[in-house]
């Protein structure tokens, strides 16, 4: 839970956050979204915690952009402090879990 305030402070405190209507905070909110379902997935096919980080740092390099590299770090550390399930129907349910809660912090911080 400490890890999700973390991350609703970081994203309140993100200059995108200029949404101006309901459609702009959804679509900015859907990027967490797709966001924790890249991350999950690659959590649930095998990905080690080693490699989801250093894809982050890449991705970092190329972007220089602290307040998002920060925010998906805890993603990626709160994906893989869940379960792991074997089953086809649990990584799925269990993705779109993650997604929604990501989702659903997003909109709440920013409605």
């Amino acid at each position: 839970m400490k890890n999700m305030i973390f991350i609703m402070a970081c994203l309140i405190s993100m200059p995108v956050w200029s949404a101006s209507n309901d459609k702009d905070v959804d679509q900015s909110c859907r990027i967490y979204l797709n966001i924790a379902e890249i991350i999950m997935d690659g959590k649930n096919s095998g990905i080690p915690l080693s490699r989801a980080l250093e894809m982050n740092d890449q991705t970092n390099k190329k972007q220089k952009n602290a307040a998002m590299e920060t925010i998906v770090r805890g993603m990626i550390v709160d994906a893989y402090k869940q379960p792991t399930y074997y089953s086809e129907k649990m990584k799925i349910d269990q993705r779109n879990e993650f997604a929604a809660k990501y989702y659903l912090a997003c909109i709440e911080v920013l409605m």
